[in-house]
């Protein structure tokens, strides 16, 4: 049987991926498990006190993509890992419309046009769920991850829109990156669910109450007592 003439590409590939997996895999899932824990309990929350019935599959997706970052760190995939870090900010920002917009989303599923940008979901929170831009404000302020927005940067490497995040891979392997180049993805799993997560306070602040303990404490530390008591009054 004739040799494969790319087995001389994908031999090298195998023995960087094997060896990136054993040396750094568990040391990447236990770091992706850590870094979206807060995002793992508002997605436990939400499924079982805010799924009002449209498009739930959104809430499941977001766990999928926390999944698929820790899989592709795990084989020193940074690039296909940063697109899947994008894609949980789309689809929990998507979720919070279209859960009270039925006929919007039968529209989605059935054509896959009317997806809502980013910038137009913020919008609609702002406008539609009371004092969620104060709300917001106030915890940008007292935020602990260093973006503001990490999804500009997620952006950026997604549509290659500078000389930083053009692509620059010339064999196979070099497709692999350092145990380096993950750990610092793994931080952007933090920024990502920390966003996220101050999103998701500020539009039910009101229900604290009822929210997961670890999500309320969490943003409790971050506050001074004046700034808690404007929060969540």
């Amino acid at each position: 049987m004739a040799v494969n003439p790319h087995q001389k590409y994908v031999d090298p590939l195998r023995n960087v991926v094997v060896n990136h997996v054993d040396k750094h895999g568990a040391t990447m899932c236990a770091g992706i498990d850590g870094k979206a824990r807060e995002l793992i309990v508002w997605l436990e929350y939400l499924r079982a006190s805010a799924d009002t019935g449209h498009a739930t599959v959104l809430l499941g997706g977001v766990k999928s993509a926390i999944l698929e970052v820790a899989a592709c760190l795990s084989l020193g995939l940074v690039r296909p890992a940063m697109f899947s870090l994008r894609a949980q900010v789309d689809m929990m920002l998507a979720w919070l419309y279209f859960k009270d917009h039925p006929i919007e989303w039968k529209n989605v599923e059935e054509t896959g046009d009317g997806y809502k940008l980013k910038k137009e979901l913020l919008r609609y929170l702002s406008e539609l769920v009371p004092r969620f831009t104060e709300r917001n404000a106030l915890l940008q302020q007292v935020k602990s991850r260093k973006l503001v927005d990490p999804y500009r940067v997620l952006s950026a490497h997604v549509h290659s829109q500078s000389t930083l995040t053009v692509p620059n891979t010339y064999s196979v392997e070099k497709v692999i990156s350092t145990p380096k180049l993950c750990l610092e993805c793994i931080e952007l799993q933090y920024e990502c669910a920390e966003f996220l997560s101050d999103v998701l306070l500020s539009c039910y602040a009101d229900k604290w109450a009822s929210l997961p303990d670890e999500i309320v404490n969490s943003a409790r530390k971050r506050m001074s007592a004046a700034q808690e008591k404007a929060f969540f009054t």
